[in-house]
């Protein structure tokens, strides 16, 4: 079981604020997400469109269904995990917000 974030300092500042956004406005499920696990070889591309890339968790809050957790190719960032503490603001939400609606144009 993952204790705090995987791999975070891999991640892009762009992934990163794109993660924030989803943590706030991604419902999976009947909650929003908690957890996310992408794969590194391109994440932003993987948070913006999904696939095989990318898994994302709602419901309970639990990190036992982590499925990356020890490979080296995936980050895997809990919710609420010390690591992504910084990365849990209003201001990088935004910028997540500010990335999504570029890229939808």
């Amino acid at each position: 079981m993952i204790e705090d974030s995987q791999n975070l300092a891999k991640l892009s500042d762009d992934a990163k604020a794109l993660m924030a956004y989803a943590f706030g406005h991604h419902t999976t499920g009947w909650t929003l997400s908690y957890m996310i696990e992408v794969r590194l070889d391109d994440p932003v591309s993987h948070l913006f469109n999904g696939g095989d890339g990318l898994v994302m968790h709602g419901g309970n809050g639990s990190r036992k269904y982590a499925k990356h957790v020890g490979n080296d190719d995936w980050a895997v960032v809990h919710v609420d995990d010390a690591a992504w503490a910084p990365y849990a603001t209003a201001e990088w939400g935004d910028k997540g917000k500010t990335i999504v609606a570029e890229m939808e144009q």
